[in-house]
């Protein structure tokens, strides 16, 4: 069993628990002295990771797609239609009100297992969860003075402008004008539950001439003129802000 998912598994073995005999494994038991009770067994099945967040906290985490087995043995005298009937009404209820992101919940086919000499069904869970990741060490952005771990992505945009001018002979005369302005573009993805936070928090800084450092690079006197965040996934979104030099 994956550590990571260890506290779920333990919440759906402690709820089961109240209506059956809930164990670890098929190989750790005598079935002969079990024959005259429901058994159910819970295991992380598969996972898969999705999109990698960093929240505003500056937690980074993958987010990962879940499968849980709860495999229930009936006791011998317990009919098919009486496990179907347990897991559908009884299981599926019960692990429904864990309060867990689910995708789906599902009741596998109720058959005979003559290893057991009993009936055998299973209920397999599929719920949306989190891999901590460790902490970045990429250059650090900091504006106006205060670490912004959710970004994680920077463009620095340094342009200079120029004429050109059309001659008689065809040809294009092109002339140096000025150095414009410095533009950043930072970036990142954090959990779609914290979009109102982030707008909220840098569009405190709107409108206000500010300092931004990203590594040993200092920007003086940036102003936010683009802030856009949108959702890229169920539980994920990624924001993007664009701040540009001010020289007077």
């Amino acid at each position: 069993m994956s550590a990571v998912f260890e506290s779920t598994v333990l919440a759906i073995k402690s709820s089961i628990s109240q209506l059956c005999t809930t164990l670890d494994s098929f190989e750790h038991i005598n079935m002969q002295e079990h024959l005259n009770e429901v058994l159910s067994f819970v295991g992380v099945q598969s996972y898969k990771t999705r999109d990698s967040y960093t929240a505003v906290s500056g937690e980074r985490f993958y987010e990962a797609e879940v499968k849980i087995c709860v495999d229930i043995l009936a006791d011998r005298s317990m009919t098919a239609a009486e496990l179907k009937s347990f897991a559908d009404n009884a299981i599926l209820p019960m692990i429904s009100n864990l309060g867990l992101d689910v995708i789906s919940l599902e009741r596998k086919n109720c058959e005979f297992s003559k290893a057991h000499s009993r009936y055998a069904a299973a209920v397999e869970l599929e719920y949306r969860d989190k891999i901590p990741m460790p902490t970045r060490t990429a250059s650090a952005v900091i504006i106006n003075g205060t670490l912004e771990p959710m970004l994680t992505a920077y463009r620095i945009i340094k342009d200079t402008k120029t004429s050109q001018t059309p001659l008689v002979n065809k040809t294009m005369l092109s002339n140096l004008v000025s150095p414009m302005p410095t533009k950043l573009v930072l970036s990142g993805k954090l959990p779609f539950a914290e979009a109102d936070a982030a707008i909220s928090h840098y569009s405190a800084i709107s409108g206000l001439q500010i300092p931004v450092n990203i590594g040993a690079n200092t920007f003086s006197n940036m102003v936010l003129t683009s802030l856009d965040l949108k959702q890229i996934s169920t539980n994920g979104c990624e924001i993007t802000l664009e701040l540009t030099e001010v020289n007077e």
